[in-house]
Parts: structure tokens; sequence; C-alpha cells
């Protein structure tokens, strides 16, 4: 379970500071959906994103320190072709490339001229399981999430639903307290990732430019050297 610990290390990056954004709140005059309501609703969710066959988008990532009052702010962007292609890409405020291609793993940095220089990860086995359970989130695979979290949902002002994550191992808790998805209704692709730390911190990861089902250049995922 030592993936949760890296998450924000991958997906965070070293971040400038910034403003923060609130996540959309709950519809209060919503009733709370039963259990049944809630695996219907993950079982539509799962179906409806097994189809997808390609998947990219542009992230903002701001990660709230619960000892300071600044936000802290990184961009990128990902390209996701299931069932093992991923590339996760921080632009700023440095340039940063993770690529998980059929099982094996490469990063990435910028140097100088434009060139990137291949990083040794020092514990590829470790990212290379961050990286299967990011493509979890991102294919809302909930038979894989649900082996690890106890998950529900709830309704979100504008149609939207959020589906919470609660670990179900009590060693996870210095790391994580919860994570919570939010779906768009018609779609059901992941909009926003809210992780609530052990520590009180919090990282909001939102969406933007999401293009679904088109072809990807296979370069961006060469482990020798990927497509700029």
């Amino acid at each position: 379970m030592l993936w949760i610990a890296l998450v924000v290390v991958l997906i965070v990056g070293a971040p400038a500071a910034s403003s923060a954004q609130t996540p959309a709140a709950p519809a209060a005059s919503a009733a709370r959906p039963s259990a049944s309501d809630d695996a219907a609703f993950l079982k539509a969710m799962s179906a409806s994103l097994s189809s997808m066959t390609t998947l990219q988008a542009r992230f903002v990532q701001r990660r709230t320190l619960a000892l300071f009052e600044d936000t802290l702010v990184s961009e990128g962007a990902f390209a996701f072709q299931p069932p093992d292609l991923l590339r996760w890409q921080l632009k700023s405020p440095y340039l940063s490339i993770l690529v998980f291609n059929k099982g094996k793993v490469g990063k990435f940095e910028g140097a100088p001229g434009g060139a990137l220089k291949r990083i040794d990860l020092g514990g590829a086995e470790i990212f290379n399981e961050v990286l299967r359970k990011v493509m979890d989130v991102l294919r809302g695979d909930v038979k894989a999430l649900s082996a690890d979290y106890n998950m529900r949902t709830e309704p979100v002002a504008g149609g939207a639903t959020r589906v919470i994550l609660e670990p179900k191992s009590a060693a996870l808790s210095p790391y994580i307290q919860e994570m919570q998805l939010l779906v768009e209704a018609r779609t059901y692709q992941v909009t926003e990732v809210t992780i609530l730390e052990g520590g009180g911190d919090k990282v909001v990861l939102s969406f933007s430019q999401t293009e679904l089902n088109k072809p990807l250049d296979a370069g961006l995922f060469d482990l020798a050297r990927p497509k700029p």
C-alpha cells in the first residue's frame, strides 16, 4: 500500500504558489443514495468507461497545505490508452514526464536546449503500482478500486455525482483519509479528483479540454525517447 504515499509525488511534482479553487458542493436538498443506488451508479460508470479507447486532457493541480495559507499549483497534461499505456506530463513549473508502457516505467525531465533527460527512478516497481492505480481511476475500474476502498456516492449541484473512496486499511490513514472523484453526469468522465491526506493537506486535480477516442501518437509512450 506504499503507492498512496507516492501519489502526491507523481501527480503534484514541485508546484508554484497560486490561489485555491473550491470544489463543487454537494446538493443540499438531495437525499443520500442507498447502497443499491451506489452499486447501480458505479456499475453504470464502469460499463460506460469500459468502451473508451483513448483519453487525453489537461490538468491543473492545487495542493493546500494544512500549516500554510498558500495553495501550490502545477499544470500539465496526460494521455491514456487502455489497458496499459499512460503518459503523465507536468508542464509547469518545469517539464517532467512519466511514461507507463505495458508494465515498464520511464521518467524524463527537461534538460538545457529543450532535450529530455531520462531519470533513474530507483524504485520502478512502486511507480509501476502508482501508475496502475492512476489508470484504475481514469477508466473507472470499480472492481480494482474496491479492493482497497469502500465506495459510496453523493449527488452534486448541477447533476454530477461525487464518488467517495475511503481506505479499507487503517494502515493507509497516515497517507490518505479520503479520495473523491467528481463524475460528469452524461459521460461518466472523472472531471476532478480530490485527495484528503492524513495530515490535513488537500490535493485537488481538475481536468479540462478532455478528448475521447482520438488516435494517439505511439511516440508519446516511447520509453527510450518520448515525443516532447
